[in-house]
Order: structure tokens, then C-alpha cells, then sequence
């Protein structure tokens, strides 16, 4: 199993978020690999991208397990 995390920070970009997630989902979805990701923020609170989208992460920063990426 390949592990992913995210950390997200206030005015964090849409477009890289998707750029970087969407190749993962798919690999993962074609069963071409198990992959499993979590998004982080520095404090666990929700965070704010600069289009002003809320993404609550899945656990704060000081939580986080060891990851491949």
C-alpha cells in the first residue's frame, strides 16, 4: 500500500490539489495500485483555498502517520 498526504494551507490552490489527487484516484480506481491518501492541515481546522472552497482535512499535521509521499 502506497500512503499520500496532503498538507493543505489557507489559499492553497484548487487546481494543485486536483492536479495531484485526480492520477492517484484513478490509478487506484483502475486497480492498477493500492493507494490511499489523507489530507492534513497545520491545526486540523478546515482550511480555505484561494477560490475559497472549505476542505476539512482528515487530521492535523501533529497526527500524522509515517507515508510514502
Amino acid at each position: 500500500m502506497t500512503s499520500v498526504h496532503f498538507l493543505l494551507y489557507e489559499g492553497f490552490s484548487n487546481m494543485v490539489l486536483s492536479c495531484l489527487l485526480e492520477p492517484l484516484r484513478a490509478v487506484r480506481d483502475l486497480g492498477q495500485a493500492e493507494i490511499e491518501w489523507r489530507v492534513l492541515s497545520a491545526s486540523g481546522a478546515p482550511v480555505r483555498s484561494s477560490s475559497g472552497l472549505s476542505i476539512s482535512p482528515d487530521l492535523p499535521l501533529r497526527d500524522r502517520r509515517a507515508c510514502d509521499l
